[in-house]
């Protein structure tokens, strides 16, 4: 038995030696190795005042090349200082949903809505086109 066991950790030493090669000095600086490869692209939202509606533009996953399959909603009372530290999901919307949002009620103004597309792996950015900020009424 003492001398399977011999054979057995030599073995695996051998085996060790050989994998221990280092990877190639790019092999963690690309994205294809990341799930969802590239965020999607912004969505642009303009804002209607007298309707508290929000219209949007389509958010484009790169990789697919179509529309995300999922948009979030932010809602913050005021103007907020860090944007992933105190945030909900309002709301979550789902193509092919009509690419506008109505706000049924302000309970805080200034209020700032945020609208993020999502591919199932990673969340547009935060922008000044995708972010509304404003007082009501």
């Amino acid at each position: 038995m003492y001398r399977v066991f011999a054979l057995l950790i030599v073995t695996l030493q051998l085996g060790a030696c050989a994998m221990s090669a280092p990877v190639d000095e790019n092999y963690y600086g690309g994205t294809d190795k990341i799930a969802g490869g590239r965020a999607p692209s912004v969505p642009v939202v303009t804002f209607d005042k007298a309707n508290l509606r929000f219209d949007f533009t389509a958010s484009i996953d790169p990789e697919s090349q179509a529309e995300v399959p999922t948009y979030f909603i932010y809602v913050y009372p005021s103007v907020p200082t860090k944007f992933y530290e105190a945030r909900f999901i309002d709301r979550a919307i789902s193509p092919p949903s009509p690419r506008s949002v109505y706000l049924t009620s302000v309970p805080y103004s200034p209020m700032t809505v945020i609208l993020t597309g999502f591919d199932g792996y990673r969340e547009s950015a935060i922008t000044g086109q995708n972010m509304i900020t404003f007082e009501y009424p």
